[in-house]
């Protein structure tokens, strides 16, 4: 089939896509927005931090079960439904206290039935980029999903979802096409944070996905950055930047070095 040409309208700017009908049509086109239209069949955790139930608990074991999803459950949701019942599991919290985000996701997919069912999802690429879509990154009120449930601080829901988009075992389920929108799409996120002079903690994520795209694709620019600076190499296994003792090479230069190569990588998939 011969190739044609799609413009997209993203977050205010044009995007050109060159690929055949069949892979432009996996791309949701979507606007952002506070309110979004969430799962109905998303699970209600019945016993949250500052319960009475919850403050009984004397054991991280006590609380992990409390929060525990039964697969029979599980098996009857909505792929959209399963990510906000993992977004708001009330133990999401502990991310923030993590030694990096890869080893928190690595805990809760052993830990708990809904990322496993998650994981499985055929869909779960193209429904969390759908709905990573729609979320905007300025929202002082809304209704996304994170541990603290529904409508909390915008911040903890970018980090909820990007943290799964992160994923190697999510990025393969992607196209290319999908790959490349959602590298505009944490593009527009990350620069936006940096105007809104956010902390490196909340622009972390969005440069790992930058990272994981570029290394999904074997990207020789990314390549040639990791192999000539470990601490790029063990942000993009971890998600964590690990910096030397007396280094003037911060969190910052690691973001900026990573996003200067995606800008280039996405320079060339555009």
């Amino acid at each position: 089939m011969s190739k044609k040409h799609y413009f997209i309208l993203l977050l205010g700017g044009l995007v050109l896509f060159s690929c055949d009908r069949n892979e432009i049509e996996e791309i949701p086109i979507t606007e952002c927005n506070c309110f979004i239209e969430t799962a109905t069949d998303a699970y209600t955790y019945p016993v949250r931090p500052g319960s009475d139930d919850w403050n009984a608990f004397i054991s991280s074991d006590q609380m992990a079960e409390a929060v525990q999803v039964p697969f029979s459950i599980l098996d009857t949701m909505s792929t959209i439904g399963v990510f906000e019942t993992c977004a708001e599991n009330p133990l999401g919290i502990e991310l923030y206290i993590a030694n990096s985000p890869q080893s928190f996701f690595d805990f809760s997919l052993d830990k708990f039935n809904a990322y496993k069912e998650l994981m499985s999802r055929n869909d779960v690429a193209s429904e969390l980029i759908n709905r990573y879509s729609m979320m905007c990154v300025d929202c002082e009120e809304n209704n996304y999903s994170s541990f603290s449930g529904k409508g909390g601080d915008v911040e903890y829901a970018f980090v909820s979802i990007e943290l799964l988009l992160a994923q190697n075992a999510v990025l393969s389920k992607a196209s290319k096409s999908q790959c490349v929108f959602l590298g505009q799409l944490i593009t527009n996120v990350y620069k936006k944070n940096i105007i809104n002079n956010q902390s490196a903690f909340f622009k972390r994520s969005q440069v790992w996905i930058a990272s994981r795209i570029m290394d999904k694709y074997n990207y020789a620019g990314f390549n040639e950055l990791e192999s000539k600076n470990e601490q790029i190499s063990i942000f993009n296994e971890t998600g964590s930047s690990i910096i030397k003792v007396d280094s003037h090479y911060t969190a910052e230069n690691i973001y900026q070095d990573i996003m200067e190569q995606f800008k280039s990588f996405l320079n060339i998939e555009l």
